[in-house]
């Protein structure tokens, strides 16, 4: 099952130490706007989900993948 993008970017943040205010700076937005995002309360635009993943440090394909990866090791 994917994991919704909203949810992976507040992840993303939360991991990165990051506070929703920096995270919209970085990437332009509003605060509020980040925060509809991460609360899966409005689907994102392609430009925004670019910017975010830029914000954050992290490769636009991790944000956008749609299938959780499955651990080799813990699977055998």
């Amino acid at each position: 099952m994917a994991i919704p993008i909203g949810r992976r970017i507040l992840a993303a943040r939360q991991a990165r130490g990051m506070s929703q205010k920096f995270l919209a700076k970085q990437a332009e937005l509003s605060p509020a706007g980040v925060r509809r995002i991460e609360m899966e309360q409005v689907s994102p635009q392609f430009k925004h989900v670019e910017a975010l993943a830029q914000a954050l440090g992290i490769p636009l394909v991790e944000l956008c993948r749609t299938e959780e990866r499955v651990n080799v090791l813990s699977a055998l």
